[in-house]
């Protein structure tokens, strides 16, 4: 739960911090956090069924004819509040024609004694960064998943797996998103898979590309469970590598490594461990291949912080669950990129992801 004062209110309105809040499946709604209670303003389609779902975590309050959801939101304030209050929002989610209409329902509501708009985007930011034991257990769970179905790729229960000379990489996606289904799961994000030369794409879209011995495999995907994102990067060969791919691969490989060791609470934040990547392929003569961010939080949305940027100074906490996902591209060729989760803990990193990362040939 965000923390307030108490003299202070949160109008939540996106997708993702609703259900954050609430757990509860629905776009049609607005939530009014004041004095330790959810108060989640719906209409007649899903009041009954959220009020079932939300039991002890939050109170719903239905709408009628006429009434916004955010308007119901903010009549929820009347009489608790006034001028001398906050209200906070949403500034980075929020559209300009819903900040007119807050500003339409706090002026209908308190007249000019109405409590100041505040930006409060970092409050749920920090809340959601430091996961509580039961998003964890959602977490692992989409990962658990993700792990299962990279096994079906690659192995299966015939011991071959689905690859074989011809197969396309958008007949890899489907295979995996209907795994994801079957699995009472659904997709975090659209499903990464290039081969070959596509895969120096670090976020190529599936295409008809067939596969033929000698190219690289590259997949970048995850499974959601309950509401909770998972996200997972291997990248492996069919048929067979070349010598430069595997000094490639191996200095990826060793670049995680050092990331995933170095990691902890506390004591180093996100642009420490980027920076010491870069460093480490500088070093190698491979930085200008590796041309995106080392890794980012995740939960009820795919990407959250802190993250593994060089402009994020924020330290790392117990409990941020971040990716580590350095990756060499180079035009033309291949691409490479190997992502873990882990959990940040005092002693260093608690690595979520199972499956192999030795370089694997099919």
């Amino acid at each position: 739960m965000i923390k307030l004062k108490q003299n202070e209110a949160f109008l939540v309105t996106s997708f993702p911090n609703l259900f954050y809040l609430t757990g509860y499946k629905n776009e049609d709604a607005a939530a009014l956090v004041y004095g330790g209670t959810v108060y989640y303003a719906t209409d007649s389609r899903c009041a009954t069924e959220a009020a079932e779902a939300g039991k002890g975590r939050y109170e719903v309050v239905p709408i009628v004819k006429g009434e916004t959801y955010i308007g119901k939101a903010v009549a929820v304030l009347k009489g608790k509040i006034d001028g001398k209050s906050k209200l906070f929002y949403e500034e980075e989610r929020v559209k300009k024609c819903e900040y007119t209409e807050i500003s339409a329902a706090l002026k209908a509501v308190f007249g000019a004694d109405k409590p100041k708009l505040a930006k409060g985007e970092k409050l749920f930011t920090e809340a959601k960064s430091v996961k509580t034991e039961a998003e964890i257990n959602n977490i692992k769970s989409a990962q658990r998943i993700t792990d299962r179905v990279f096994w079906e790729i690659t192995t299966g229960r015939n011991g071959k797996g689905i690859l074989k000379d011809g197969i396309t990489e958008k007949d890899v996606k489907n295979f995996i998103d209907c795994e994801f289904i079957k699995a009472g799961a659904e997709n975090a994000f659209d499903t990464i898979v290039a081969f070959g030369e596509r895969a120096a794409l670090p976020h190529a879209h599936p295409s008809d590309r067939k596969l033929k011995k000698g190219d690289c495999i590259l997949i970048d995907f995850g499974a959601k469970y309950n509401g909770y994102c998972s996200d997972m990067t291997r990248t492996f060969v069919y048929g067979y590598a070349t010598e430069e791919f595997k000094a490639a691969y191996k200095l990826v490989l060793e670049a995680q490594e050092l990331a995933l060791k170095t990691a902890k609470a506390g004591e180093k934040r996100g642009c420490d461990i980027m920076n010491q990547v870069v460093d480490f392929f500088k070093e190698n003569g491979a930085d200008q291949h590796f041309t995106h961010s080392l890794g980012h939080s995740l939960g009820v949305e795919i990407h959250e912080k802190p993250g593994f940027r060089t402009n994020d100074s924020s330290k790392l906490a117990v409990n941020n669950i971040i990716t580590f996902e350095p990756g060499l591209y180079f035009e033309g060729k291949f691409g490479i990129r190997i992502e873990d989760m882990a959990i940040i803990t005092e002693k260093g990193t608690v690595n979520l992801t199972h499956s192999p990362k030795e370089l694997l040939i099919i």
